[in-house]
Parts: C-alpha cells; sequence; structure tokens
C-alpha cells in the first residue's frame, strides 16, 4: 500500500476512515498495519508541529512584552470585525427598544 498517494489522503485525516480493530470484519495485514502506522506517524509530526507553534508564539509574546513600544496593541482583524458586528447589533437593539416603548 502506497501510504504517500495523495488519493488517499483523507483516511489520514477524517474519522470516517479509521480502522476499527475489534470490528469482525478486521483483518490484520500488512496493509492495515502500515496504514495505523502511518497515521500514528503523522498525528505525532502533527502533535508535535502544534507543539511548536504555541512554544514559538509564546516566546514571541515574550519577546513583545519586554520591549518598550508593546504597548501599542494589535487586534486580531476578525476580531475586531467581531467587536464592530455585536456593536452595531446592540446599537439596533436599543433603538428598537426605545421605538417599542414610545
Amino acid at each position: 500500500v502506497d501510504v504517500h498517494d495523495p488519493r488517499f489522503q483523507a483516511m489520514f485525516t477524517s474519522h470516517l476512515y479509521n480502522l476499527d480493530p475489534s470490528d469482525p470484519a478486521y483483518k490484520k495485514t500488512k496493509a492495515t498495519q502500515s496504514i495505523l502506522e502511518e497515521k500514528h506517524k503523522r498525528r505525532e509530526e502533527q502533535q508535535h508541529s502544534q507543539e511548536e507553534a504555541v512554544n514559538s508564539k509564546a516566546t514571541q509574546e515574550k519577546d513583545k512584552e519586554e520591549t518598550p513600544s508593546s504597548s501599542i496593541k494589535v487586534m486580531d482583524p476578525s476580531l475586531s470585525l467581531l467587536i464592530k458586528s455585536i456593536k452595531n447589533k446592540t446599537e439596533q437593539f436599543q433603538a428598537r427598544k426605545k421605538q417599542k416603548t414610545k
């Protein structure tokens, strides 16, 4: 089995294609073992890369805290849009509430 074939990528990323060794129809073969090993290897690599990303982000934030120019906070654009949306909806709600009481 070619575990590096991109056509079978979903076997390693989707829960829908998990192999269930407790299933009565499951047969332990070299192919299923290689698939399970590759899935395990990819999971470990993904976890390792996520840990590195978290560590590097923490290091960057620590470095930013140490610099004096870090007093200016840069907000994530999606967070900024969310805040604007909530403010607009709150204003609309208050306006409707005010109109109902008149």
